[in-house]
């Protein structure tokens, strides 16, 4: 991104420094992490074509174009100065940290998980678009008065009164001011009128342009009423789907720092059997329909209850191991209190 020019003129060096250094730093990361895939178990190839690291390579190519351009002669060229706008590509360096944020990775698996409820939003807030904005459109241009019926003189005083911004858009002898095609000057078309329909029903509501007659503060109301009720409910699918998923990484975090304190030394915990009766239980196919859906919610409950039975063993072995460290040094005491007599 480009700096504040105040800034670029005060601290010229700094900034082109500080640009190099992030470069280094970056391509060094990429570098590093591309001769080690394979020891994750994926090769160059998927590597270098995944979206993430696709995005990595975009956000430090357009240094090394650049460079290289000025070497061969480009200096302040139309060609350098179009690809200065690629470098534009360098704010995906952002996308980088949602590697090492929680939160983001949580927030995309819920617009992921949501994805439905997000294109039904699209949906219907493109149909009430459309709609809306022609319903607009032709709700003002009823109050555009007839030049066929004008003279040249109402004509220019129409035009001097549309021109003064007392009047707010409204002439006070000939009603609201349209162009000459008969269109409002605030919403000439349908497409100019999709606008403001979008930023009334997202409730933005900028106020640079709005209705100004009686009909068309009735269509105005309408279509905010419509865009609270289109919004509310996917927007609440979205929020539950990430309070669910931020309940589950709690409970995940929760669970690894108790499986943390109750290690025991020397001791290797599963949460899975250490036989393969799961997996022989899967490949099972009884043509009985009772006993397949019996067989099936009984696989489906048995992980948990293996690994609420292992928690348990996990929870009595540490207090096993308080209980012993708490023998072992009331002994340890008792031996410090005979010494000392």
């Amino acid at each position: 991104p480009e700096p504040e020019p105040a800034i670029a003129e005060a601290i010229p060096e700094v900034l082109q420094v500080l640009e190099v250094l992030c470069t280094i730093i970056f391509s060094l990361e990429n570098s590093t992490r591309l001769a080690v895939c394979d020891q994750g178990g994926i090769s160059a190839r998927q590597f270098i074509f995944a979206p993430m690291n696709v995005l990595d390579l975009l956000a430090i190519l357009p240094f090394y174009v650049e460079l290289l351009l000025r070497k061969v002669g480009f200096q302040d060229t139309p060609v350098l100065r179009a690809f200065r706008v690629v470098r534009l590509i360098r704010v995906v360096r952002v996308l980088k940290l949602g590697r090492y944020a929680s939160g983001i990775r949580l927030t995309a698996q819920a617009l992921a998980a949501s994805s439905q409820a997000l294109s039904v939003l699209v949906f219907l807030l493109s149909m009430g678009a459309v709609l809306f904005s022609s319903a607009l459109f032709y709700a003002e241009r009823l109050s555009c008065p007839d030049r066929d019926d004008m003279t040249q003189g109402d004509l220019y005083a129409y035009a001097q009164e549309c021109a003064d911004s007392y009047n707010h858009g409204v002439s006070p002898r000939f009603g609201l001011c349209c162009t000459e095609f008969n269109a409002p000057n605030d919403f000439p078309s349908i497409t100019a009128a999709t606008w403001w329909t979008m930023v009334t029903m997202t409730s933005v509501g900028y106020g640079e342009v709005h209705p100004k007659t009686v009909l068309g503060k009735c269509v105005g109301s309408l279509v905010m009423l419509t865009g609270m009720v289109v919004i509310a409910l996917p927007v609440a699918i979205v929020g539950q789907n990430f309070q669910e998923l931020y309940e589950c990484h709690n409970m995940d975090m929760a669970r690894a720092a108790a499986n943390s304190r109750m290690q025991a030394p020397g001791r290797t915990w599963a949460l899975v059997p250490g036989s393969d009766i799961l997996r022989k239980l899967g490949q099972l196919r009884p043509t009985d329909p009772d006993i397949k859906d019996a067989l099936a919610s009984f696989l489906s409950a048995l992980p948990e209850v293996w690994e609420q039975r292992e928690q348990l063993m996990r929870e009595r072995r540490y207090c096993l191991q308080k209980q012993n460290d708490s023998t072992q040094r009331f002994s340890n005491l008792l031996q410090t209190m005979e010494a000392a007599r």
